[in-house]
């Protein structure tokens, strides 16, 4: 009955941390938005500065550590030993990355840091610091909970909570002050909120053993995650890098239109991961079996899931990208909608790789990783080299955010194209011939869309991008239909796909 029991819960666990992941994008939106429209462009790239700037080295506080937990655990060293090894090396490159990044303090005033008056100080730097130590702590108890398979309540969620719950009482409650006291209050809200998730879950995680110190198990650890550092450490760099780069190309204000371009594009790639979230366990049941066919219709089957579910919101936010910035950010944002467009496409690109980075992940295809985040690290410097220095069509509106946008979604193209035919290569594995179907779909959703505003000379706000959205899911869900995509044979082979290991 114990074991009934467990694989209930499991099978519950999986759409509760679904359905986390979609509510801490949600809030931590919702604080974005509230910081957009209550100050401007300026303060929201300053914010973006600080996250990008003090989170270029956060990737050294982990280097592939919790995945070598779960590695370790699947060769059959104990818990505990692992457990205790882990905390070992997470202090310790936690405090690697907090030199590191206190020394990017002392370059950003020394030699970075604009002659004028900026809403950066130290000591919000060294707050936002703060914030990447504690969830790198964290993490610590996050990655041993999600290994012992312990529900328990995402810190992530608590941490996006309370966020825009102290930046709503900020602006509600609190007298108007500076730009350098904004952005202090900001970082401090940030600080506060990571310091409660990370005591939340250590405070559930308490009861978790940890064994002795077993210097055979320590170079075990290092052994296996220095062989993700690479894959690690490019996808991070490429994540801060793009903001980094603007600011020095421009200013906080330019940096502010392009972080708030982003931000509200972040539900493209969330949705589609959360469908290989389902899926992951059937895969790695898959991979450690080693039942090839079984893998390669697994990621199939994810693939079409993922471009069924990314498609229609890329298409969306493509087709209203200037009004999305109006409605949410407000009128000061509206300049960015090019860049919204272009981060759409990236976000889509990397919601259709997800499947296959999760599979070499899971599979320990630690060269094929190496060479496609390198590649999309090489393909993002170029384009942004180029971009941002002016070197191609010096008159195009391609430059500054929106060159900055287009470097993205070239490395997320070239990260997509690249993993897809390595696992082809490895699998056999083709492409799914009915997301062509739902590229149909999306162009039908969108004429449709686009008509409608034409015939009825609607003039979009909040409320009608609401109704769009409406309009455009039933189209596209009844498109869909129409051809042969949404079938009873789909939903038994999806719950069975789902369904937890027996």
């Amino acid at each position: 009955m114990g074991f009934i029991s467990e694989k209930m819960n499991e099978a519950r666990g999986r759409p509760v941390m679904m359905g986390a992941s979609f509510l801490t994008a949600i809030f931590n939106t919702v604080a974005l938005l509230l910081i957009a429209r209550k100050t401007n462009p300026e303060i929201l790239g300053t914010l973006g500065f600080l996250l990008a700037f003090m989170g270029l080295f956060l990737f050294v506080g982990d280097l592939g550590n919790g995945l070598a937990f779960e590695r370790l655990l699947a060769r059959g060293f104990k818990f505990q030993d692992c457990f205790k090894a882990f905390i070992m090396a997470k202090v310790k490159l936690t405090v690697a990355m907090g030199v590191i990044s206190g020394a990017m303090i002392a370059v950003y005033f020394y030699l970075l840091a604009p002659d004028g008056y900026t809403a950066v100080s130290p000591v919000s730097m060294a707050l936002i610091l703060g914030y990447f130590i504690m969830v790198n702590l964290a993490a610590i108890w996050v990655v041993a909970m999600k290994l012992k398979k312990k529900r328990t309540a995402p810190n992530e969620l608590i941490e996006s909570l309370v966020k825009a719950m102290l930046v709503a009482c900020m602006f509600w409650f609190l007298a108007p002050v500076g730009d350098q006291e904004l952005v202090f209050r900001i970082s401090f809200i940030y600080l506060i909120a990571a310091t409660l998730g990370m005591m939340l879950v250590r405070n559930n995680a308490r009861r978790l053993k940890t064994g002795e110190n077993d210097e055979e198990i320590e170079l075990e650890f290092q052994e296996t995650a220095s062989k993700f550092i690479p894959f690690i450490a490019f996808t991070a760099l490429i994540f801060n890098l793009d903001k980094v780069a603007l600011w020095l190309a421009s200013d906080f204000h330019t940096l502010g239109l392009y972080f708030g371009a982003q931000r509200i594009t972040v539900f493209i790639a969330a949705a589609a991961i959360s469908i290989e979230l389902l899926m992951g366990e059937a895969l790695s049941r898959y991979i450690r079996q080693n039942r090839t066919a079984e893998i390669s219709a697994t990621l199939r089957m994810t693939e079409r899931y993922a471009s069924l579910v990314a498609l229609p919101v890329t298409a969306f936010y493509v087709v209203f990208s200037h009004s999305l910035l109006q409605a949410f950010l407000g009128d000061n944002f509206a300049g960015a909608g090019m860049a919204v467009s272009l981060l759409a496409g990236a976000g889509l690109f990397t919601a259709l790789a997800s499947p296959h980075i999760s599979y070499m992940l899971r599979a320990d295809k630690f060269r094929e990783l190496a060479i496609i985040s390198g590649l999309g690290f090489a393909v993002f410097i170029g384009v942004l080299a180029l971009l941002l220095s002016n070197l191609i069509l010096p008159g195009a509106d391609i430059h500054g955010m929106n060159g900055t946008a287009l470097a993205m979604l070239a490395s997320s193209a070239a990260i997509f194209v690249s993993a897809r035919l390595i696992v082809w290569k490895m699998l056999d594995c083709k492409p799914h011939s009915r997301i062509l179907v739902h590229f149909l779909c999306a162009g039908v959703m969108m004429a449709v869309m686009q008509f409608a505003i034409w015939y009825f000379s609607i003039e979009l706000s909040f409320v009608w991008l609401i109704s769009m959205a409406a309009l455009g899911f039933f189209v596209y869900v009844l498109c869909l239909y129409l051809t042969g995509e949404m079938v009873r044979r789909d939903f038994h082979e999806f719950k069975k796909l789902t369904k937890p290991e027996e």
